[in-house]
């Protein structure tokens, strides 16, 4: 019995039954015979030898499966770092410059004190049965949020200053 095993690695094999044999596919060993991995005609013993050989090159990091390896490794690197850049550009995108926050701001903040001055005036007018004790609380009211929103500026402008 050990003989007719033995006199099987001497004798060529289909390519079916050496898929059979190393557990690919059919269409694995046929590529590899078409790429010269191996040889056609050639014996079991020497399939089997080619193919382990193939097999430690690959583990080994060598030969063209290496190269096609490690050209998909780069272009697959290559990609998740463009999907980086795309994602931090698009963050990025949502910060607005602290500059054009502050002088927003700041405009903002004139436009809503100037608003805000106008206002005693315009309840006295709209109110004329107000009090004057209450026009003066409606004033005292309006500096305050006015002082508060001048106080914020200047803490706004006096955080932007480098430190000494």
């Amino acid at each position: 019995m050990a003989e007719s095993r033995d006199a099987q690695f001497v004798q060529p094999l289909h390519p079916r039954r050496f898929a059979g044999i190393v557990g690919v596919g059919r269409t694995a060993i046929g590529r590899q015979l078409r790429t010269g991995k191996l040889t056609k005609g050639a014996t079991a013993g020497e399939w089997v030898a080619e193919y382990c050989a193939h097999l430690r090159a690959a583990a080994a990091g060598r030969g063209a499966d290496s190269e096609d390896l490690t050209a998909e490794r780069t272009r697959k690197t290559r990609i998740e770092r463009q999907r980086e850049e795309i994602k931090l550009e698009q963050d990025l995108a949502t910060f607005a410059p602290v500059a054009v926050l502050e002088a927003t701001l700041g405009t903002l903040g004139a436009t809503i004190v100037a608003v805000l001055k106008t206002l005693p005036a315009s309840i006295q007018r709209q109110c004329p049965g107000l009090s004057p004790a209450g026009g003066d609380i409606v004033q005292q009211e309006v500096a305050r949020a006015c002082a508060a929103a001048e106080t914020a500026a200047l803490q706004l402008a006096a955080d932007d200053e480098p430190l000494g």
